[in-house]
């Protein structure tokens, strides 16, 4: 998590627009291949192990005790940071600072630069929720169905990004919930039944439709 928040200040930009005010943003949103890489495989690598370490405890321990132990851990570090930044946007207010533009409207510029990275929370902790009902659904039809419902999200989501040319795509939830499903896939030993030929062809296709996706992007 640490590594995923500091490389997201890498590619963090904070500059005025042409209107003056201060604007905020990720630069995997430009397209910019130096960050769209990190980007693509980051989150999911990050999600992919913390579903494998979940998986487990979820068949064995009660629901509300593991999403209440786990949220605690997930949220629990994050209280001196939003204190500390409620206490800065006062501060940087109180002091004339203008307010950041586009989606951090509403919080000065100082502010929106620190809490930026941690919006990845807003995916993580429902999957951790869900994680014992999804866990315990993980068999049979289920298997196949709910990575299969998720492709169809996002193939959908992917047509109409690129029919209305926003700056990402509408299906970050879902491709990290493919992620957090593969997580389920490694713990129960699912990727060790897959043949190699299996994973050629997963590869070829992955392939394929990101090089068909990115000539198709809206320009």
């Amino acid at each position: 998590m640490v590594a995923v928040v500091a490389n997201h200040f890498l590619y963090t930009l904070l500059f005025r627009n042409p209107s003056g005010q201060f604007e905020l943003i990720m630069l995997q949103e430009s397209g910019h291949p130096w960050v769209t890489w990190p980007f693509v495989w980051e989150l999911q690598a990050f999600f992919l192990p913390a579903a494998a370490l979940s998986f487990g405890p979820a068949l064995r321990t009660g629901g509300r005790r593991l999403v209440g132990r786990r949220l605690w851990r997930l949220l629990v570090p994050e209280v001196p940071l939003v204190v500390g930044l409620v206490v800065h946007e006062a501060s940087t207010r109180a002091a004339g600072m203008g307010d950041g533009a586009t989606w951090t409207t509403g919080l000065t510029c100082a502010t929106a630069m620190p809490i930026a990275p941690l919006w990845f929370l807003v995916v993580l902790v429902p999957l951790t929720a869900l994680t014992p009902w999804l866990a315990r659904h993980w068999h049979g039809r289920w298997r196949i169905g709910l990575p299969l419902a998720v492709v169809a999200v996002t193939v959908v989501a992917d047509a109409l990004w690129s029919g209305g040319g926003s700056a990402l795509p509408r299906n970050e939830g879902t491709v990290w919930a493919l992620g957090w499903f593969a997580g389920f896939a490694y713990a129960d030993g699912t990727f060790d039944r897959v043949g190699v030929r299996t994973w050629w062809a997963v590869v070829a296709g992955g392939s394929s439709g990101t090089g068909s996706a990115t000539a198709l992007r809206p320009r």
